[in-house]
């Protein structure tokens, strides 16, 4: 076998393997965490300062895990007036729910049988006597 077909041959194999990484990316899924990505991260700062209010809390927001639900607790001291808990599935959107807070409520009970196992990434945001609380944290939910 001369050097011409072993040139040839290589280069059939490269080509083979672009084709195939490009079959393979246009299959990929490229979706963004957040629908309104762009938007958000423009108000990014206050979310920051948000959190730096509820670090100026003595308590903290907590995750406790049940048999059928998640309940997230806020601290004594920062009563939601509004709000909203938000557990988005960063692997795939469709599994993102989100469920408004009582207005004077420091607990809430999220049903697991609307989250499906895996991880999630919790985020609370509440106002409390007009002051915005944020707290975000990684959660993994079991069946």
């Amino acid at each position: 076998m001369n050097w011409g077909y072993r040139i040839l041959i290589v280069l059939l194999a490269f080509l083979g393997g672009i084709f195939f990484m490009v079959s393979i990316a246009m299959r990929q899924s490229n979706e963004m965490m957040d629908e309104q990505y762009y938007k958000k991260e423009l108000v990014h700062q206050q979310l920051i300062d948000a959190a730096a209010n509820l670090s100026r809390l003595n308590g903290s927001v907590q995750l406790k895990d049940s048999t059928g639900s998640v309940y997230v607790q806020l601290p004594q001291s920062a009563v939601a007036d509004s709000g909203s808990i938000a557990f988005i599935r960063p692997s795939d959107k469709s599994m993102d729910r989100e469920e408004a807070l009582a207005s004077g409520a420091f607990s809430h009970a999220f049903s697991k049988a609307r989250l499906h196992e895996g991880l999630y990434l919790v985020r609370v945001q509440w106002y409390s006597n007009g002051t915005p609380y944020f707290f975000e944290q990684k959660y993994f939910v079991s069946e």
